[in-house]
């Protein structure tokens, strides 16, 4: 039996490493890349506003630009900001704090989201609205779930379906969708007919797919998957570029352009060294960064990576989270 399970050991990583190899060798590593803040946080986001949430022995608080913590790490969850204020979880509940760190709406709310043009969504008892800068609902809370506000529109749930509301609460694209993505820059993913395609601001499909995946656009350009592969494609359905790396679904991987970069995950090897998986082994994946023409700018060397904001990106190396520059 050993016998046997060596073998099928042996043929599969045989088999996965020709697969690999045909993809063409890896792509050679950026010199440019430095450290701009060195890993030492169990978990980091992106900056926004000159500040960047980070998790620190089980807390979370913020640092600036030079890494300096800058908002004391004693929150439970702590968000980007947005609009000059951030979403964090004290004692359970949420509220927001401005750049000082003190609250501007105390943590009075059961959950909340990022604030978009005066509007954050917000839940209480069990339903969702939409509280203003103050704290006031402005929409009542009467939704099963609510997101953000983008192009004048949010999307919300209602008897298990997903629609979109403007900014006085009006359903302007009914509750049609078993699943759908907000929208950005004028576009969002909706799924319909099996599979994924994107409608406008007033619910026409625009690019009709249908994707076994669609990210939300942003520059332009949204990352889609579908019979022809992963590949890049702009706001009329045109394909960009090609993406022929696995992955692209690891926690903390960005999925859309930011400064010009997207990171995306590939899969390096398959490690045979854990015995649950078995002869299937487990795959490694590793974190790079893409431009729009598909092009990798930054090698897939990262654990883990986020989007790039302010000149600077998250990543993840020796189970550490620090920052790196943009490359020039």
């Amino acid at each position: 039996m050993k016998a046997v399970r060596f073998s099928l050991i042996v043929l599969f990583f045989l088999s996965f490493a020709a697969a690999f190899a045909a993809a063409g060798p890896l792509d050679p590593p950026t010199k440019n890349v430095k450290f701009a803040i060195e890993p030492a946080f169990d978990w980091a986001g992106p900056f926004s506003d000159g500040r960047a949430s980070v998790k620190i022995d089980g807390r979370w608080g913020y640092i600036n630009a030079s890494g300096k913590l800058v908002i004391e790490a004693a929150f439970e969850e702590a968000d980007p900001f947005r609009e000059k204020k951030a979403r964090v979880v004290s004692g359970g509940m949420v509220g927001f704090i401005g750049r000082s760190g003190n609250f501007v709406i105390e943590p009075t709310l059961d959950e909340a989201f990022s604030f978009s043009g005066g509007l954050a969504p917000a839940r209480r008892n069990d339903r969702w609205g939409y509280i203003d800068t103050t704290g006031t609902f402005g929409i009542a809370p009467g939704f099963d779930w609510a997101t953000s506000f983008d192009s004048g529109r949010a999307m919300v749930r209602s008897g298990g379906r997903w629609g979109y509301i403007d900014r006085t609460g009006a359903v302007v694209i009914g509750a049609a969708y078993g699943m759908a993505r907000p929208f950005s820059e004028g576009l969002a993913a909706v799924m319909s007919g099996g599979g994924w395609s994107y409608i406008d601001t007033e619910g026409h499909t625009v690019i009709p797919g249908p994707f076994e995946t669609a990210g939300k656009f942003s520059e332009g350009l949204a990352h889609v998957t579908d019979a022809a592969g992963r590949r890049i494609i702009d706001q009329t359905g045109k394909t960009v570029a090609g993406l022929p790396f696995e992955g692209a679904e690891g926690m903390g991987t960005s999925e859309w352009f930011s400064e010009g970069l997207m990171a995306v995950d590939r899969v390096m090897e398959v490690d045979f060294t854990n015995e649950e998986t078995g002869p299937e082994g487990e795959a490694v994946t590793r974190t790079g960064y893409v431009d729009k023409t598909g092009a990798v700018v930054i090698d897939f060397v990262f654990e883990d990576a986020g989007p790039f904001a302010e000149g600077l990106a998250p990543v993840k190396t020796g189970g550490k989270w620090g920052y790196i520059a943009k490359p020039r």
